[in-house]
């Protein structure tokens, strides 16, 4: 899968790796936006944000959810489950899910398995 599907398409599945790579490397870059902010200081200590920090997470908002979609669907859930992280309590369920339990095994409603290699089809030729 390319870096463009992974973050700009809701279609098929992912492994708990690259969710979580895509997870660590957000909040890195979360961080390095909260030291630009401190060092250009445009960042307000009364609200705990800055001006590259909230710009940054605006520009990862909708691939952060298609990473997450994409992991309910290796789950074998709809998209919208990941909607449950909005209720309190039940937020803890996504959160687990999602993280720390393994993918269907076998292809599902939502794609192939990401753990089985993709095996090109070769073209069988047709004796004339």
């Amino acid at each position: 899968m390319s870096f463009s599907q992974l973050v700009f398409s809701s279609e098929g599945r992912i492994r708990r790796r690259t969710y979580w790579l895509y997870g660590i490397t957000v909040a890195i870059l979360s961080w390095i936006a909260l030291g630009i902010d401190t060092l250009l200081g445009t960042y307000n200590s009364d609200s705990g944000f800055g001006v590259v920090q909230v710009i940054f997470s605006l520009v990862v908002l909708i691939p952060g959810i298609m990473v997450c979609i994409k992991r309910a669907h290796d789950r074998d859930r709809s998209g919208w489950f990941i909607l449950i992280i909005f209720v309190p309590i039940l937020n803890l369920w996504p959160a687990i899910e999602l993280g720390f339990i393994g993918g269907t095994n076998g292809p599902n409603k939502y794609g192939p398995d990401p753990k089985q290699p993709q095996v090109p089809q070769v073209p069988q030729a047709t004796g004339v």
